[in-house]
């Protein structure tokens, strides 16, 4: 599971939402008012309840046109699978919200379930807000407090699947104009990319633009396999140290066994995620609260 905070478009904090309220609302909506169409994917939303408080599932509507097939366990045959009229197969992430900084937590039921791109895309889709969100990874409090007193950056490197990388393919900056143009010239792939600038201060421009950049990536660590930055700090007699930051590293992420039924064989999944994210965010509250400055 990992943890993400919701900011304005030009990424500054804003004041706590009510989500219960938000999550009220779309718990009375009809499956139309919750269903985003986007230019890539459906996203549905679906309010679930656990322990007296509302929860996110948000669904993912896989393309009918996707081969999936279904197979007989006791006998090998295969067949095709194919829905009902008006039926349709989701992959699902469950979402909660917490009750400071606009901290949530999510859990991916698979690898290409709904992520924070996703929850951004459904969020501004509904206009369920009176203004545009953007849903970045959270870092923490530590790392992120080097990276703002950088003055620059030397290197940044990252390695990503061009498919994962689609909310950073929408931002307006070189790291998201880059990874839009190789997801248009080479579809699927995975791409990693490192960028040096030199250390002396002749190109300390280019240090602050490639910090800029290094910014841009933290908040989007959450789909990359490799997120890397070299720092450059300048002192008053004009020499600069550098310090390294490994950006997955400094992630608030955690692993958690998820059951999927119970004794009795009833699906427990949604509970048991929402419990485990629950319970994970008790114990790095103050972890939390400091690095979204809730404090």
């Amino acid at each position: 599971m990992a943890f993400f905070e919701i900011v304005d478009k030009e990424n500054q904090r804003i004041e706590q939402i009510d989500w219960p309220q938000i999550l009220g609302k779309v718990f009375h909506a009809s499956i139309k008012e919750r269903t985003h169409l986007g230019k890539l994917r459906t996203l549905v939303g679906h309010v679930i309840t656990y322990d007296e408080q509302d929860h996110l599932l948000l669904g993912k509507v896989k393309d009918e046109t996707e081969w999936v097939e279904r197979i007989n366990f006791e006998d090998g045959s295969i067949e095709q699978f194919t829905s009902a009229e008006n039926q349709g197969l989701l992959e699902t992430s469950v979402v909660c919200f917490l009750a400071f900084g606009n901290v949530v937590g999510m859990i991916r039921g698979s690898t290409s379930a709904p992520g924070c791109s996703a929850l951004e895309e459904w969020i501004n889709g509904l206009s369920l807000l009176d203004r545009e969100i953007k849903v970045r990874a959270i870092i923490n409090s530590s790392a992120m407090e080097k990276i703002r007193k950088a003055n620059g950056a030397r290197m940044m490197e990252l390695r990503v699947g061009t498919s994962k990388a689609a909310v950073m393919a929408e931002s307006g900056n070189r790291l998201g104009r880059t990874m839009r143009t190789l997801r248009e010239e080479y579809g699927d792939i995975k791409v990693t990319i490192m960028v040096e600038v030199a250390a002396d201060k002749a190109h300390r421009r280019a240090q602050h633009e490639l910090l800029d950049d290094v910014m841009e990536l933290a908040a989007h660590s959450d789909v990359t396999e490799r997120a890397k930055a070299k720092l450059t700090y300048w002192d008053n007699s004009e020499d600069a140290h550098a310090e390294d930051v490994n950006l997955m590293q400094e992630r608030i992420t955690a692993k958690r066994t998820i059951p999927s039924l119970d004794d009795s064989g009833q699906s427990i999944r949604n509970s048991s995620a929402v419990a485990a994210i629950m319970d994970v965010a008790v114990q790095h509250d103050r972890e939390l609260r400091l690095s979204v400055d809730a404090t």
